[in-house]
C-alpha cells in the first residue's frame, strides 16, 4: 500500500513538472510575425492616430460602442465579392498559412499581390455587370 502511494505521488509530481515545463516553453516562444514585421509608421504617429480615434469616439470599449460606431455608417473599401475573390486567389497561390508556425513562410511577391488584386477587380466587374 505504501509503495503504491509513493508511486502515484511520483507519477503526479512528474506530470506536474512536465506540464510546467511545457507552459514555460510556450511563454518563451517568440511570435513568428515579429521576425518579418516592418513598421509603416513611427511610434509617435501610431500613438497620435490612436489618441485621435479615442477622442473621436471610434474605439469600441464594449458592445454598445460597437453598435454606436457601426451605426455611423462604416463603409468598407472592398465589396464582399472582392474580398472572397482575393482570398480564394491567395489560397490558390498557397499564401494562406494554416497555423502560426507557417505565418513567416508566406510573404507574397509583388507579382502575386498584383494577381490577388486583379482577382478582386474581376469579381467587382462581374458583380457590377450582374446588377
Amino acid at each position: 500500500m505504501n509503495a503504491i502511494q509513493i508511486t502515484l505521488s511520483t507519477i503526479a509530481f512528474a506530470v506536474l513538472g512536465a506540464s510546467a515545463t511545457v507552459v514555460a516553453a510556450a511563454e518563451n516562444t517568440p511570435a513568428p510575425e515579429m521576425d518579418t514585421f516592418v513598421a509603416q509608421k513611427s511610434l509617435e504617429q501610431g500613438r497620435a492616430e490612436t489618441l485621435n480615434a479615442v477622442r473621436s469616439g471610434l474605439v469600441a470599449r464594449n458592445d454598445a460602442d460597437v453598435e454606436r460606431i457601426a451605426s455611423q455608417g462604416f463603409q468598407s473599401l472592398k465589396t464582399r465579392a472582392q474580398v472572397i475573390a482575393e482570398t480564394r486567389e491567395a489560397a490558390r497561390l498557397s499564401l494562406i498559412p494554416r497555423n502560426d508556425l507557417e505565418h513567416a513562410l508566406f510573404a507574397p511577391t509583388p507579382a502575386q499581390l498584383r494577381q490577388i488584386a486583379a482577382a478582386g477587380l474581376r469579381a467587382n466587374s462581374v458583380e457590377v455587370a450582374a446588377r
